[in-house]
C-alpha cells in the first residue's frame, strides 16, 4: 500500500475516533442512532466517518452507483470518504506444519503468497449533492409509526 494511502487509512481511523468519542461525551448518541437507521448498510466505523465529515447525510453511495441509479454527482461536491475492506497479497516465507522453512531444490527458503485483510480509502457522496431521477426515501426509520403511511 503506497504511503499516501497509509496516511489516508490512518487519519480515517482517527476520524471515526473522533466521532465515538464525540457521540458519546456530548450526548449525540439519538442523532447517532438516527444516521444508523439511515446508513443501515454500513458499518458503525464508516457511519462515525460520514457523521465526522457530513453530519446531515441520508444515503451515501459510490461515484458510479449514483449512476446507475440516474443521478449525477454535482460539480465541486466534495467526496466523503469512508473505509472499504479488501485483500492485498503479501508474500511471506514459506513453512510447513511444524513451523520448519520450506526449502526449494537449491536450497533457499520458498516463499509464498498470503491474502491479507485491509482496508483502503473509498469515495462516496449524500444523496443532496447529487441530482437527476428520485430516489424514493421513507425518512427516518425511527419515530411514529403514523409516518409510514
Amino acid at each position: 500500500m503506497s504511503e499516501a494511502k497509509k496516511s489516508m487509512v490512518k487519519e480515517l481511523t482517527e476520524k471515526v475516533h473522533q466521532g465515538v468519542r464525540e457521540v458519546f461525551e456530548t450526548g449525540k448518541y439519538k442523532e447517532f442512532l438516527q444516521s444508523i437507521s439511515n446508513l443501515h448498510n454500513f458499518s458503525v466505523r464508516n457511519i462515525a466517518l460520514v457523521r465526522a465529515q457530513n453530519p446531515n447525510a441520508k444515503m451515501i453511495a459510490g461515484y458510479n452507483q449514483w449512476l446507475e441509479k440516474g443521478r449525477q454527482v454535482q460539480r465541486s461536491e466534495r467526496a466523503i470518504k469512508i473505509l472499504a475492506p479488501t485483500t492485498r497479497k503479501v508474500y511471506a516465507p514459506a513453512v510447513d506444519e511444524k513451523g520448519q522453512p520450506v526449502l526449494d531444490e537449491s536450497g533457499k527458503q520458498k516463499t509464498e503468497a498470503k491474502k491479507v485483510p485491509s482496508f483502503i480509502p473509498v469515495s462516496v457522496f449524500d444523496v443532496d449533492q447529487t441530482k437527476g431521477d428520485p430516489i424514493p426515501y421513507l425518512g427516518p426509520l425511527i419515530g411514529n409509526v403514523k409516518q409510514f403511511e
